[in-house]
């Protein structure tokens, strides 16, 4: 029975002293526990079953001296329980289960990782933080993921994605993406999310403190932040922007005339800036391109030489005539090889016109 298993967990307690084994497609919600301190022993009767078997167990987490196990979501089970470690009264060690909420399911089992102390594991309604071992409480599991989940609920063949935490950041791939979230940008029951493009990793994995991925084609890392120089992918130039949402600056009623863009980006001896905007009746249009470097003897490129020393933020102004718009969006832009980028602020300049008629 456990030669199909696909999901491995080591629990005993306080101390890790067995292996918990599950994902044996002909017996979905059975778990089998090794011998102590062998995991190359699983006696016959050695296993529970976990619920009902309309739902698959998907994956383990630890939590301090409990085990985790969360299951698919059919809509009528329970999706969690809760594993503790007991002495019974002859000081044999049981397993005692606590079942919990129909809550959040889980729908990939490569999901499950451990951001800090926030386990974590991707649903059909996005990503699951769980805070509390109180299983019977709807609030021990929280959606981690409402900034992306637009995005990344409605993505394909979700069952395939693969999740990973790595230093202070959690990676889940799903397709051709990467969603990441920032360890360190923890507010208000939410992580700051970032959205990363082609890049098809399919595993993950770190190897001397650095980030591996597999994909079609072969082998890959990420760089580390002290590598020099890291702003390319695999050679080539990386697409970085950022965009307003569409806006009518509280105006409704009215049309606006555009006057002026000022965008402040971070210094860096080679970066710079594209200036474009959409509007109601303008699709996207480029209105200003440039290079802001700083002087460096180790690295001068004559085609855009500057004599800039000073480490400050830079401010890119332009003036533009857009007129009678309903809608603006700005977008601010770097796709240069080899350039890092860094934005600090955006001011637009505009005047309200007349009222639509």
């Amino acid at each position: 029975a456990i030669n199909r298993c696909t999901i491995a967990n080591v629990y005993g307690g306080n101390i890790d002293t067995r292996v918990f084994l599950s994902g044996n497609p002909d017996l979905p919600n059975s778990d089998f526990q090794s011998g102590l301190y062998d995991p190359t022993y699983f006696g016959d009767t050695s296993y529970t079953k976990i619920g009902s078997d309309r739902s698959r167990i998907m994956g383990y987490h630890k939590i301090v001296d409990s085990q985790m196990i969360i299951k698919s979501d059919n809509e009528q089970d329970a999706t969690h329980y809760l594993r503790t470690y007991q002495l019974d009264s002859s000081n044999t060690p049981i397993f005692p289960l606590t079942q919990g909420k129909d809550s959040y399911g889980a729908v990939a089992k490569r999901s499950f990782a451990t951001l800090g102390d926030v386990p974590l594991y991707l649903s059909k309604d996005g990503v699951i933080g769980i805070f509390s071992t109180s299983v019977k409480q709807q609030a021990s599991m929280k959606n981690v993921s409402v900034f992306v989940n637009n995005r990344l609920t409605k993505e394909r063949n979700i069952e395939n994605a693969t999740g990973y935490a790595f230093g202070d950041k959690y990676y889940l791939c799903i397709n051709d993406n990467v969603y990441v979230a920032d360890g360190k940008q923890f507010n208000n029951g939410q992580f700051e999310w970032y959205y990363w493009n082609n890049i098809g990793a399919t595993v993950l994995i770190e190897f001397c403190d650095a980030l591996y991925f597999g994909k079609a084609d072969g082998l890959y890392r990420f760089y580390n932040n002290d590598e020099e120089n890291p702003y390319n992918d695999a050679s080539e130039p990386i697409d970085a922007y950022w965009t307003t949402p569409f806006t009518t600056f509280e105006q409704w009623d009215r049309l606006k005339n555009i006057e002026r863009i000022s965008t402040v980006i971070m210094p860096y001896t080679h970066t710079g800036v594209k200036q474009s905007y959409r509007t109601n009746h303008v699709h996207l249009h480029t209105f200003n391109e440039k290079h802001a470097d700083l002087f460096d003897f180790n690295d001068i490129d004559f085609s855009r030489f500057s004599f800039a020393t000073i480490q400050a933020p830079t401010p890119i102004c332009k003036k533009i005539k857009v007129k009678k718009c309903l809608t603006f969006q700005l977008k601010i832009q770097n796709d240069w090889g080899n350039e890092p980028f860094g934005l600090l602020a955006v001011a637009i300049d505009y005047r309200i016109g007349n009222q639509i008629k």
